[in-house]
């Protein structure tokens, strides 16, 4: 399995002040993880299925960059999100120059 640096586009989330009225705002947020799957189209799902803004609709899912840090760092496990995972932590120094 591959470690893959997953960026999305930019989305917005609506912060409520006040539901019942209606009064709220939006703001930008990107879904940035690392994530270790076996090819980018899995780890760009595991990004995608792990934000809050998930609906279960795959064609809402937002477009999304992918950048593979480190090759065969693990072969026995499954795919999964190390975003939080203090072993990792080096690998958020090597996140710039994402391609799609």
């Amino acid at each position: 399995m591959n470690l893959y640096f997953v960026l999305s586009e930019t989305l917005e989330e609506i912060i409520w002040e006040d539901w019942f009225n209606r009064v709220g705002h939006s703001e930008p947020y990107c879904i940035a993880d690392l994530v270790l799957a076996n090819k980018p189209s899995q780890a760009r799902w595991l990004a995608w299925k792990h934000d809050s803004s998930f609906t279960g609709d795959v064609r809402d899912r937002p477009k999304m960059a992918t950048k593979v840090l480190a090759k065969d760092v693990c072969r026995f496990d499954a795919p999964h999100i190390v975003t939080s995972r203090p072993e990792y932590r080096w690998y958020w120094g090597m996140t710039g120059g994402v391609t799609r």
